[in-house]
C-alpha cells in the first residue's frame, strides 16, 4: 500500500510523548471494518475500564517497516491535531508482532451509516444535518490552520465518525499530508487503486503525475460532495458503477444533481447551501472557497436553530436506533462486516502472538 509520508520523525520521539499501551491490556476485540492496510476493532482497555478503537496492521499479510511507519505517521498526526472535532488518540501498541494505534471509540459509527441506513434511521432532521456539516467544516478548518497546514485528502462520509451525542469526529488520516510550499511530484497511484474514494476526489487528482504542490483545495471538493450526500441522503454518482466512468464524466463537468429531484425544497437556506456546494466542487481549485469562507456562510444557518431543536433531532435518531436494535438480532455494523476477513483469525497463519488471540471474541 502507498504511504504518503516523507517525514523523518522516528518512533522514539513519538513514544516519548504518546503512551505506549501493552497489547495484553486490550481485550474483547470486536471486528468493525477494514481499510487500506489496517483492520479496525472495538476493544476494552482492561485497566481504564473503557471502550477504545484500535487500528491494526492487516492480519493477513506480514507487515514491513513501511506499513509500520505509515501507521506511526498517522499516530503522529492525530497527536498533533488535537481538537474537538478530530478523533482523539490515546496511545500506540508497539510490539514486534503487534502494532496498532489506540483511539477513542465512536459509539454511533460513521456518517455514511447514518445517511444510508434509512430503515434504521427513517428521520434525519435538518438541524442535525446542518450541525454535522458545520462541525466537519470546523474540524477541517482547524487542520488547514495548523502550522504547517495539514491536508486530510481522504474526506468521505465513512471517515466522519459520530460520538454518543452525534457530534462529529474526523478520522482516518492515513492519506493526509503536511502542506509544503515547494512544488512536489504527486503520488504514483493508478485510477484503479482509488476504489470507493473516487467520488470524493477532485478531478485534478486524476493525473497525479503532474508536478504540483499538495493542494489545500482538495478537501473542499470532497466536502462539497459530502454536503450533497448529507442533504440528499443519496450516494453520489450511484447510477455509475465504473470508477473510470465517474472520472470521465467529472472531467467533462458532470456533478451530482442539485434539482428538487435530489435536494428537496424544505432544506433550510437551500439556495445558499447549493451555491456553496457548487463553488466547492468547481473544476478550478483556485475558485473553490476556503473552509473559513465556508464557516462564515454556515454559522448563521446553525444559529437559526435553538438547543432544543438539536436535542430533539438527536433524540429522534436515538429512538430510531433503539427500535431497530430491539428488532434486530445483531447490530447493523456486524451485519455489514466482511466475514471472510474475520476468518483470517481462524484459518491463516498470523504474525501476532498466540497469547493475544485468547482475548479475541469472534462474535458473528
Amino acid at each position: 500500500s502507498t504511504c504518503w509520508w516523507e517525514h523523518p520523525t522516528g518512533i522514539f520521539h513519538l513514544t516519548s510523548t504518546l503512551p505506549v499501551i501493552p497489547y495484553q491490556k486490550l481485550t474483547d476485540l470486536y471486528y468493525l471494518s477494514r481499510g487500506g492496510f489496517g483492520t479496525v476493532f472495538k476493544a476494552q482497555h482492561s485497566d481504564w475500564r473503557t471502550t477504545v478503537a484500535i487500528k491494526c496492521l492487516k492480519f493477513d499479510s506480514p507487515f514491513g517497516e513501511r506499513e509500520r511507519n505509515c501507521l506511526l505517521k498517522e499516530a503522529e498526526v492525530l497527536h498533533k491535531a488535537r481538537f474537538n472535532y478530530i478523533i482523539q488518540i490515546f496511545g500506540i501498541c508497539n510490539e514486534p508482532e503487534f502494532f496498532c494505534i489506540v483511539t477513542e471509540f465512536m459509539s454511533n459509527g460513521s456518517l455514511d451509516l447514518l445517511l444510508h441506513e434509512k430503515d434504521m434511521y427513517p428521520i434525519f432532521a435538518w438541524p442535525l444535518r446542518l450541525r454535522i456539516l458545520y462541525e466537519i467544516a470546523l474540524g477541517v478548518n482547524f487542520l488547514h490552520n495548523m502550522n504547517p497546514p495539514l491536508l486530510h485528502h481522504d474526506l468521505k462520509t465513512q471517515n466522519i465518525l459520530l460520538d454518543g451525542e452525534f457530534h462529529v469526529k474526523i478520522a482516518d488520516f492515513g492519506l493526509s499530508k503536511w502542506r509544503q510550499l515547494s512544488v512536489s511530484k504527486g503520488s504514483g497511484s493508478k485510477p484503479t487503486e482509488m476504489g470507493g474514494t473516487v467520488i470524493y476526489m477532485p478531478p485534478e487528482e486524476y493525473e497525479p503525475s503532474k508536478s504540483r504542490r499538495a493542494d489545500v483545495k482538495h478537501d473542499m471538493y470532497s466536502y462539497a460532495i459530502i454536503m450533497w450526500e448529507v442533504l440528499s441522503r443519496q450516494i453520489p454518482f450511484e447510477e455509475v458503477t465504473n470508477p473510470m466512468q465517474i472520472m470521465f464524466s467529472v472531467l467533462r463537468g458532470m456533478r451530482p444533481d442539485t434539482t428538487l429531484d435530489s435536494l428537496p425544497a424544505d432544506i433550510p437556506s437551500r439556495g445558499t447551501l447549493i451555491s456553496l456546494m457548487t463553488c466547492g466542487w468547481g473544476s478550478n481549485p483556485d475558485e473553490r472557497p476556503s473552509f473559513l469562507q465556508c464557516l462564515i456562510e454556515l454559522e448563521p444557518m446553525v444559529r437559526k436553530f435553538d438547543e432544543i431543536e438539536y436535542l430533539e433531532a438527536v433524540l429522534e435518531i436515538k429512538r430510531s436506533k433503539q427500535r431497530s436494535s430491539c428488532c434486530a438480532a445483531e447490530p447493523v455494523c456486524e451485519k455489514r462486516s466482511d466475514e471472510g476477513s474475520l476468518n483470517i483469525l481462524k484459518t491463516r497463519p498470523s504474525p501476532w502472538p498466540v497469547s493475544f488471540f485468547i482475548h479475541v471474541h469472534i462474535l458473528i
